[in-house]
């Protein structure tokens, strides 16, 4: 299975992401199986982030379904695209797609 990863840019292969510790509510990495899902959230980041394929580290947190996973941490296997600055046509279709 493949495993995504949407957030800030400037990652490399190797990079070890961890939950932000300024974040009270971070309670792990968020990994999708679905890119989509990973797509979105890079493309909250201000001013664009990136989508890595990643590979867990870690247990899973109890309350993961089958498209979003939280673990410990995740290291970056491969930038997947480097920017991710949707266009808002972009981002309805995205939303569309991965509420199917």
């Amino acid at each position: 299975m493949t495993y995504y990863y949407g957030g800030v840019g400037g990652r490399k292969r190797g990079d070890i992401i961890e939950p932000d510790p300024d974040k009270l509510t971070e309670i792990g990495v968020e990994v999708h199986t679905v890119r989509d899902l990973a797509r979105l959230r890079a493309a909250g980041v201000p001013g664009g982030g990136a989508l890595y394929v990643v590979e867990p580290l870690g247990p899973a947190a109890e309350f993961a379904d089958d498209r979003t996973i939280y673990y410990a941490k995740a290291r970056v296997v491969s930038v997947y695209d480097a920017v991710v600055r949707p266009t808002p046509a972009q981002l309805r279709r995205l939303w569309a797609k991965v509420k199917a």
